[in-house]
């Protein structure tokens, strides 16, 4: 504000200045992004914006500090400049930020032009497969942008990261990935997270796959008794018959557990 107060829209041009020659630690970088971005905003004057993505824009390479890098995607998710032009720094901007490449995969899925979809689909794919940091933003804008071809690669991240599976389950549901069924079985019977399982069985009973049917059931069996109403929703799906091997197992557990699942049944 006393910048502002002072200088007016020079003060930009000064805080830029310096962003462009004192880059001598990450504290410095911060602390000028701060400023700039709270200095530009669609207020700022038309000649402003492209000076401040001209000076900021090779700065994703050198930024390894969290903070420092949303600040940037901060900066320029606020800079008045036409949607191509975002979009295409934001692209080479997410090749750089490995320390917030999920944050800039989200910004990307906002501003994407709808031609530029499959593009950007392809290229978020590949950067993904070098670099864990961002693949459950990535799903997201697969299942957004409907890219198909991601299917087979995003069931290999299941395998080796649980926390893209849920994300990665609406994607398949959405892109209707059904060979992906044996192996969404098989991860289904390994798991030991509920939620997991829960998202996992929900894509199977949308598919209708009856052979999943005696896995969710071991789940059910198993599970907390929190979670024994979701999983016993989803085992509805599949149709009344499922109903006597529900009542089997909720007989066999009593208090909450045996409430939440008659919860299911009063509910199908």
């Amino acid at each position: 504000f006393r910048l502002q107060k002072s200088l007016g829209e020079m003060a930009a041009v000064e805080v830029l200045r310096r962003l462009a020659f004192d880059r001598s630690d990450t504290i410095t970088v911060l602390r000028l992004l701060l400023l700039l971005r709270d200095l530009i905003g669609r207020s700022a004057p038309q000649w402003l914006p492209p000076m401040a993505l001209a000076i900021t824009i090779d700065l994703a390479g050198s930024i390894s500090h969290f903070g420092t890098a949303g600040c940037l995607l901060e900066l320029f998710e606020r800079l008045a400049l036409p949607v191509h032009e975002k979009w295409f720094y934001l692209m080479r901007a997410a090749e750089d930020l490995n320390c917030a490449r999920g944050r800039a995969f989200s910004l990307l899925g906002k501003i994407t032009p709808a031609e530029k979809r499959t593009q950007t689909a392809s290229a978020v794919l590949e950067m993904c497969g070098r670099v864990v940091e961002g693949r459950r933003e990535a799903c997201e804008i697969f299942s957004e942008f409907h890219y198909a071809p991601a299917a087979s690669q995003v069931l290999e991240w299941m395998e080796e990261d649980r926390a893209v599976i849920m994300v990665a389950c609406g994607f398949l549901v959405r892109v209707e990935h059904r060979p992906a069924v044996q192996r969404l079985r098989s991860l289904l019977e390994r798991s030991n997270v509920a939620p997991d399982y829960i998202a996992m069985a929900g894509c199977l009973a949308t598919w209708q796959d009856h052979e999943a049917v005696p896995v969710i059931l071991s789940k059910l069996a198993i599970c907390d008794k929190v979670y024994a109403d979701q999983v016993a929703r989803v085992l509805l799906r599949f149709g009344a018959e499922v109903v006597p091997q529900i009542q089997k197992i909720q007989q066999q557990n009593s208090g909450y557990k045996a409430e939440q699942i008659q919860k299911a049944l009063d509910g199908f």
